[in-house]
C-alpha cells in the first residue's frame, strides 16, 4: 500500500473531527478537488461537502452550489430554482460574485421572476460596472432612478462583502 499523500492526510485528518463546521466542509471539498486524480468517490465527497457548507451558511459554497445547479454539475440537472436560492443566500451575505450572478438572473428571469430594476440593483453592488451599465441601457429613466434607489438600500445591507 502507497503511502499517504499531504492532502490525503489533511483530508483524512479533516474527516475524522465531527461536528463539522462550513468553514471545514468547504476546506474538504477544496481539498478532494485538489487531488492528483479525482475519483467517482472524491467527485461524490465534494459535492456532499459543498452541499454541507452551503447549508451552514457558507457564501462561496453556496454560490458554488448555485452554479452546479444553474449548470447540472454534481446534480442530477439544471435547477434554476435552487441555482437561484443559493445565489441569494450567498448574494445577501455579501458575495460580490452571487451577488452579480443574481442580478443576472433577475435580468434574464432564471430562477427569479425577471425584474430589471432588481437585476440593476444587485450587479451594481457586486461592483461589476460593465453588467451594471449594460443593464442601465436597458432601464428607462424612471426604472433608472428606482433601480439606483434600490441599489443604495442593498448595498446599505449587504454591500460590504468580498
Amino acid at each position: 500500500m502507497r503511502p499517504l499523500t499531504e492532502r490525503e492526510k489533511e483530508i483524512e485528518s479533516l474527516e475524522k473531527k465531527f461536528p463539522k463546521d462550513a468553514d471545514e466542509y468547504y476546506q474538504l471539498a477544496s481539498l478532494y478537488s485538489e487531488k492528483e486524480s479525482e475519483s467517482l468517490t472524491d467527485q461524490i465527497n465534494i459535492t456532499l461537502n459543498i452541499t454541507m457548507a452551503a447549508k451552514r451558511g457558507h457564501p462561496e459554497a453556496q454560490n458554488q452550489l448555485g452554479f452546479c445547479y444553474d449548470n447540472g454539475v454534481r446534480t442530477t440537472g439544471k435547477n434554476h430554482a435552487k441555482a437561484g436560492e443559493y445565489y441569494r443566500l450567498a448574494a445577501e451575505q455579501g458575495l460580490k460574485d452571487a451577488q452579480n450572478n443574481l442580478g443576472c438572473w433577475y435580468f434574464e428571469g432564471l430562477g427569479v421572476e425577471k425584474n430589471p430594476v432588481e437585476a440593476y440593483a444587485w450587479v451594481s453592488i457586486s461592483g461589476n460596472s460593465e453588467n451594471t451599465n449594460a443593464i442601465a441601457e436597458e432601464l428607462s429613466d424612471g426604472q433608472l432612478s428606482q433601480a439606483k434607489k434600490r441599489a443604495t438600500e442593498l448595498f446599505e445591507k449587504y454591500g460590504s462583502g468580498k
